[in-house]
């Protein structure tokens, strides 16, 4: 079993002591922090991470969620110790985050094996030296991110729906993604619900409880909102709603990421205008590029263009544009482009199943975590950056 150096929140020396016996018997190297600041401040430097915390477990789930509301922090593995046998204890732990618990009172093999297979798997997930600490880029939080797309087919829902997910990892509870393509928008079919609400329905009751209540929660980490199916029903929702409901939805999540489709009527017009980032999708193809550049227009009319991102999609195996063309056309630059891949992105609407979990180490992962860490400004468009190391767990189908 290969060592792993890891860090212990733990205030009572006697215990501190026991743990690390136990562990410095099986080869890992362990740190011992008495305080919630210390530890948080050594946590990048280590593998694992194991919290001790005296209570009923919400302030070990409350410090688990700072781990993972830090870009940096995020990908390490934690292990908590529960203070009783109480199953609702551990489920606020690993609710919160937490990849593996172990209930108190434990026998030293059941630590020794617990933290060994989270180095196992911090290890396989390509994680065999700390995470290096990127440099901060300086956003507003409780930001809101369209995803916009030059034309129909241009895989707009499929790059919307992995990158509220890939933020949702790193923060979950605290992204929403909402589906306000037109009509009929295709966020349920990849993520497998079912809508029981409408985001209409939040207006009743805007406050963070009423917002969060109409939620579909997928992979206990993401909250879904959606349009009604019916077109009609749809239509309803006007400009003027749904600014009211875009402003209840930031004051309640981090992140509001909203596939907008790839019409500009009122209501699309009302939502860029709302976000903080457009995110604009184009294919490497002249149909496609001749539609973003009139949307170009309309958004520079509205004085919303300094707010775009471009993400090119290679859809297909070859394509008569390359970047610098579009480049040049738009006079810009392309923030990312997310590679041709023939079956991979078929395979996951049809399951139901996202990309970042469905194939979690391909190319297309890694560009679209990459994305991800732009959109929530940990990295500028064009820097190089290593993909979020996954979290591991049971994947859930979210059908009702």
């Amino acid at each position: 079993m290969p060592a792993s150096s890891i860090l212990l929140l733990e205030a009572d020396p006697a215990e501190a002591d026991r743990i690390g016996g136990i562990l410095r018997h099986a080869g890992h190297t362990l740190a011992v922090a008495a305080d919630r600041a210390a530890w948080l401040e050594q946590a990048a430097g280590h593998a694992v991470l194991l919290i001790d915390i005296a209570g009923d477990g919400d302030d070990a789930a409350a410090l688990v969620r700072d781990v993972r509301a830090d870009p940096v922090l995020a990908p390490l593995p934690i292990l908590c110790f529960a203070q009783t046998k109480d199953v609702d204890e551990r489920v606020r732990l690993l609710e919160a985050g937490a990849d593996d618990v172990i209930v108190r009172p434990f026998d030293a093999r059941e630590l020794e094996a617990r933290v060994d297979a989270l180095t196992l798997r911090y290890r396989h997930s390509g994680g065999a030296a700390p995470v290096a600490r990127e440099p901060t880029v300086t956003t507003r939080q409780h930001q809101v991110v369209a995803f916009f797309g030059a034309k129909g087919g241009v895989g707009t829902t499929t790059i919307a729906v992995n990158v509220a997910l890939g933020l949702a990892e790193r923060l979950p509870g605290r992204v929403a993604l909402v589906d306000l393509a037109v009509p009929l928008g295709q966020v349920p079919t990849h993520l497998d619900l079912k809508p029981r609400h409408q985001i209409a329905d939040l207006l009743a009751d805007p406050s963070e409880d009423g917002v969060r209540a109409i939620a579909e929660r997928y992979a206990d980490v993401l909250d879904v909102f959606f349009l009604p199916d019916d077109p009609e029903e749809a239509d309803r929702l006007g400009a003027d709603d749904l600014a009211a409901a875009i402003h209840a939805l930031r004051a309640t999540y981090v992140f509001v990421v909203a596939d907008a489709g790839a019409t500009l009527g009122s209501r699309t017009l009302a939502l860029l205008a709302a976000a903080d980032r457009i995110v604009l999708v184009t294919l490497p193809e002249i149909p496609s590029l001749r539609a973003l550049v009139s949307v170009e227009q309309v958004l520079g009319e509205h004085r919303l263009a300094d707010r775009t991102l471009h993400v090119v999609n290679h859809l297909f195996a070859h394509e008569p544009l390359r970047r610098a063309d579009i480049e040049d056309s738009l006079g810009t630059s392309v923030a990312l482009e997310l590679p041709h891949h023939d079956l991979l992105f078929a395979r996951a609407v049809n399951e139901g199943v996202p990309v970042l979990r469905a194939a979690p180490r391909s190319d297309s992962a890694e560009r679209l975590a990459r994305l991800a860490s732009i959109v929530s400004g940990t990295v500028q468009p064009g820097e190089a950056i290593e993909a979020p190391r996954r979290r591991f767990g049971l994947l859930h189908r979210g059908r009702a």
